[in-house]
């Protein structure tokens, strides 16, 4: 098998922040976990919402390395829970410095150029959702 410079970024990083102890279930920042398409009703809690902007390829002389650019918008249904699961989202995309990370099939390097969380203001709708976006980058290679 070559090495892999696209990879699935999205379902990569769904899984493991579905996996990553005391961030999603019961009790916890985002309570309904990563998805790749919208909740009905999350009233009861929060989860992100994961979508790829872009992806390139990034050459070094060691390994083919794919950067990805994923947009996670944090959903929930009051602003403090949504607020306190987009600050836990973006802390833990920090925490993607230095030990490479296995995401599924694929192995994260490091997660770079983090922006947010930042409050989107669109409480004139009537989803009585409130949301905040997370965007960074995202460096994978094959294991």
């Amino acid at each position: 098998m070559t090495n892999a410079v696209f990879v699935d970024a999205e379902g990569a990083l769904r899984d493991w922040i579905n996996s990553v102890s005391g961030l999603t279930g019961q009790g916890n920042p985002i309570s309904l976990g990563a998805h790749l398409k919208p909740l009905r009703s999350p009233a009861s809690g929060s989860y992100v919402r994961l979508l790829l902007l872009t992806s390139s390829p990034e050459l070094t002389a060691e390994r083919p390395i794919g950067r990805a650019r994923v947009s996670g918008t944090i959903i929930g249904g009051t602003k403090e829970a949504a607020s306190k699961a987009a600050t836990a989202y973006a802390n833990q995309l920090a925490s993607l410095k230095g030990e490479p990370v296995l995401m599924g099939s694929c192995l994260c390097l490091i997660a770079d150029n983090i922006v947010g969380p930042q409050a989107i203001n669109d409480q004139d709708t009537d989803k009585n959702q409130y949301r905040y976006l997370v965007d960074a980058d995202l460096y994978f290679a094959t294991p």
